[in-house]
């Protein structure tokens, strides 16, 4: 009897490459384009990088995808 989740191999990633998110992290807020993910210990971790910085951080941390060009200048966000 097939399992009536599906096989890990169908479930499709939330967040992909090049994705551009908002990411809340204890040090504050961050504007990052993903540029890879792996799975450690169960959780879904992301590397991504902004324009002087980048950051490991797991997905559970992210706020929202932003939108192509969307502008985020005010305070706060790294």
């Amino acid at each position: 009897m097939p399992d009536r989740h599906g096989k890990p191999a169908d479930v499709r990633p939330i967040y992909r490459k090049g994705d551009r998110v908002l990411v809340e992290l204890e040090s504050g807020l961050y504007d990052l384009v993903i540029q890879s993910a792996e799975a450690i210990a169960g959780e879904v971790w992301l590397y991504g990088a902004g324009p002087r910085f980048v950051k490991t951080f797991p997905a559970r941390c992210i706020v929202r995808r932003l939108a192509p060009g969307e502008d985020l200048t005010w305070p706060g966000v790294g």
